[in-house]
């Protein structure tokens, strides 16, 4: 059975932001964030692996696991990109400015 999740999308400067998500399968999306949040909803079946970016700078891979529903999250950025997550949601947080 799929089940519904919502990432949210956050930028944490007070320049517009372009962010990219992308999962086989699931999403391949271009945003532009602004001081408003940007979400939408997956239905994940399966083991998925979401990767978001912000102006090409910051990087972040979400990773859901289907059987015990649980997700965990690595970035190489961590000083410009967070995450938290939880049962139904994925909030990722940039603090990256465009040049």
């Amino acid at each position: 059975m799929a089940r519904n999740k919502t990432p949210y999308l956050y930028s944490d400067t007070e320049k517009t932001q372009e962010w990219t998500v992308d999962s086989d399968g699931f999403v391949r999306e271009t945003y532009k964030v602004e001081q408003t949040r940007k979400s939408f909803t997956i239905s994940l079946d399966s083991n998925a692996t979401i990767k978001f970016g912000a102006n090409d700078a910051a990087y972040l891979a979400a990773t859901h696991a289907y059987n015990t529903d649980s997700r965990t999250s690595h970035t190489d950025t961590t000083n410009e990109m967070s995450c938290a997550t939880s049962q139904s949601a994925v909030n990722a947080i940039a603090s990256c400015a465009p040049e």
